[in-house]
């Protein structure tokens, strides 16, 4: 079975909904059959690949808070790479430039400014310390394996 993260999951589950058959993502499914079929099977294939792995740092979280008209939320992710695609879900980012381009975080700020967002903090938690530090634009992370 090919190894795939839950975001790279989520990137085939998007794809079939929408018709992407080119999407690599997609095309580790395999032949594709019913889009209900299909789905679940992208559901039970993340496992953490190896390379994902060198990522984890067993200390630190990182912490991304939203408040859209005054609705305020907060998420944790166990890397900076998921943090960042969480914040592309939640602004609306439907280009195609990578997630650690300043392509990206351009479009980024556009649509919340654009948006009723009030609030956008992406942090780093020592989990050990408690000791949070703000991100102003999360630094490069290692490519999705």
């Amino acid at each position: 079975m090919t190894k795939m993260t839950a975001e790279q999951a989520l990137e085939g589950i998007r794809a079939r909904m929408q018709g992407e058959w080119d999407n690599p993502c997609l095309q580790a499914l395999g032949p594709l059959g019913e889009k209900e079929d299909d789905i679940q099977r992208l559901l039970e294939m993340p496992e953490m690949a190896p390379e994902a792995e060198k990522d984890l740092d067993p200390d630190t979280l990182f912490v991304v808070n939203f408040n859209n008209d005054f609705r305020e939320t907060a998420m944790t992710f166990p890397n900076r790479r998921d943090a960042v695609a969480q914040v592309a879900t939640e602004l609306g980012y439907d280009g195609d430039a990578d997630l650690n381009s300043a392509e990206f975080w351009d479009e980024i700020a556009e649509n919340y400014n654009e948006g009723s967002w009030k609030g956008l903090n992406v942090s780093e938690l020592n989990t050990r310390t408690l000791e949070m530090q703000p991100i102003e634009r999360p630094e490069p992370a290692a490519p999705a394996p």
